[in-house]
């Protein structure tokens, strides 16, 4: 007995010893490397439970990595649905749900989906994000991810999901392309740290700096705001223009954040040298590319304690001003805007699907509501504020459809002017 399990611990020791050998082995893979026979234990609509990566050579296999928090990953579904079905057995998208924290919510999700318009075609395979063989091959900040693999098994692309488009899938099953701009895979920054302002000799240094786009860098927060024992610290990673002065300006002109870049007018060449991310919402992978090397900036500032915030955002709008070559103020302008109204005499009534996990909303909450296109023009509420509205809006700003629907549950989209306050750029 004392021998058999001295053998079994023995064998116990070396399985384990091997494992924690393999695994340290595990490395992220680049393009032009080949990609280990993954297997996936759990598949939801898909004819067997499991498949293998080798169950997919001899076609383009595209991984498109998504999680149920990722709005724009269940946007684009409908779309990579179309483009399956249009190659047919020339390639396979396959989704790679990550369930993160709350697990079971990929199943979950996908059951829910099913006989509504959102009902996932696409079989889906769900991975639990601590323990992933694809996380530690392929790590990542955030999704969309796209790993695109060809019918030899070697990894030819790691890219956003603009570059999953008709036109580049029949490129390279046509050789007529065969890589992509690289999505470099970013990794938070340790927000405690400055990490454009270094320490010399051990004596923190006062003052500010600007890069440009840093692939290898993200933060969650936007606009970070530190206060040590001696400094005030403020800093940002990859932001635009925008984005910016939004963040300065917003303390005297909170409308800034409701209403967005409608509050903010750029006169002269500024407005075509700096573009926003509305701008490119459209853009295929290379657009991206553009937009994120051309227009996303980082940004540190440390101060002294002994300065008020008031000081400190005056001195951060200059360093704006400065870097982009621009003057910068709030100034009252009249503009062009939209009034919300109720129609006189015109009993309100329901139309539509009602916002989701809503049977009503207040007009001044679809006031915010469609503050939020970014194509729409200022809009302001000129109702009481509390009355009940129940309206399905669209995806996209459609002036004529949502002016419809309004008037059906009897309020009004109107023209006018009004003279408001707004944050005036100029070329210097």
């Amino acid at each position: 007995m004392i021998t058999k399990n001295f053998f079994l611990s023995v064998l116990c020791i070396i399985y384990s010893a091997t494992l924690f050998a393999q695994d340290a082995e595990i490395r992220p893979l680049n393009v032009g490397d080949k990609i280990p026979n993954l297997k996936f234990e759990k598949i939801l609509n898909y004819p067997v439970q499991s498949v293998a990566i080798d169950d997919f050579k001899g076609k383009l296999l595209i991984l498109d990595f998504w999680a149920t928090t990722c709005a724009i990953c269940i946007k684009q579904f409908p779309r990579l649905d179309s483009i399956q079905k249009k190659f047919g057995d020339k390639i396979m998208i396959l989704p790679v749900g990550f369930d993160g924290t709350m697990k079971g919510s990929i199943e979950k999700l996908v059951t829910k989906w099913k006989g509504t318009k959102r009902e996932m075609s696409l079989p889906t395979t769900v991975q639990a994000q601590e323990d992933s063989m694809l996380m530690k091959l392929f790590p990542f900040s955030s999704v969309p991810l796209e790993i695109w693999i060809n019918e030899d098994g070697v990894v030819i692309g790691i890219t956003n999901h603009q570059a999953v488009t008709e036109s580049n899938i029949e490129d390279i099953l046509n050789k007529k392309m065969t890589s992509f701009p690289q999505r470099v895979l970013s990794f938070p920054i340790n927000v405690n740290v400055p990490f454009l302002l270094k320490r010399q000799a051990n004596q923190l240094l006062y003052g500010s700096a600007f890069s440009g786009y840093i692939d290898s860098l993200y933060s969650d927060m936007t606009f970070g705001y530190q206060l040590d024992s001696s400094y005030y610290r403020f800093f940002d990673v990859n932001r635009t223009f925008f984005d910016y002065y939004l963040k300065i300006y917003g303390r005297q002109l909170p409308e800034l954040y409701s209403q967005g870049n409608k509050r903010i007018i750029i006169e002269s060449q500024a407005e075509f040298l700096y573009k926003d991310w509305a701008d490119y919402q459209d853009a295929d992978n290379w657009g991206m590319e553009e937009f994120v090397n051309r227009h996303q900036f980082c940004y540190e500032a440390i101060f002294p304690k002994s300065f008020s915030l008031d000081r400190i955002y005056k001195y951060m709008a200059v360093d704006m001003d400065r870097f982009f070559s621009v003057t910068s103020s709030i100034e009252k302008r009249k503009i062009k805007c939209l009034y919300l109204k109720k129609i006189p005499g015109k009993h309100s009534k329901n139309t539509g699907t009602p916002l989701p996990g809503t049977t009503v909303i207040s007009s001044s909450l679809l006031t915010e509501a469609m503050n939020d296109y970014p194509r729409a023009p200022v809009i302001l509420d000129n109702t009481s504020g509390k009355e009940a509205i129940t309206i399905s809006l669209p995806p996209k700003w459609d002036y004529k459809t949502l002016k419809k629907m309004l008037n059906q549950v009897g309020f009004d989209l109107v023209d006018g002017d009004q003279l408001l306050s707004v944050l005036v750029i100029k070329m210097k």
